[in-house]
């Protein structure tokens, strides 16, 4: 996990930040790392994204968006470092399943190759090996 999204976890944690859910409930970051998918985060950055756009922050006096702006900013930023991070994961899965599946080929490839061997030795080689394997 990168260091810039443990930071923002961390500051969400902090500041109690919650994200909006399905059917008006809102989520904790953790519950976010830990329980919701990365096509349910790619549906939330494109809504926290315009939100940040529709706020004024072009303003020098006292201005309440500010505050509102970095909230949103930190959203964003934890939403889109949470999927980069779900997503590494399951490239690191599958790159694994891949792997595994080419081993198991191999492995059975192999097995094979010594079944074939085998089956081309004379009677007297079984026989030597047979007799090489008694206890």
């Amino acid at each position: 996990m990168e260091t810039s999204l443990k930071e923002n976890i961390v500051k969400c944690v902090e500041k109690d930040i919650q994200f909006s859910g399905p059917a008006g409930t809102f989520d904790n970051v953790q519950f976010l790392l830990h329980n919701v998918g990365q096509r349910a985060l790619n549906k939330k950055y494109p809504v926290l994204k315009k939100q940040l756009d529709s706020l004024d922050t072009d303003s020098l006096f006292d201005n309440t968006n500010t505050q509102a702006a970095a909230e949103l900013k930190l959203k964003i930023d934890t939403i889109e470092g949470i999927f980069n991070y779900k997503k590494g994961l399951a490239e690191a899965a599958k790159k694994r399943e891949e792997l595994r599946a080419k081993k198991d080929r191999l492995v059975a490839l192999k097995e094979r190759k010594e079944d074939e061997a085998l089956e081309n030795l004379s009677a007297e080689e079984i026989d030597k090996l047979i007799a090489e394997t008694e206890v």
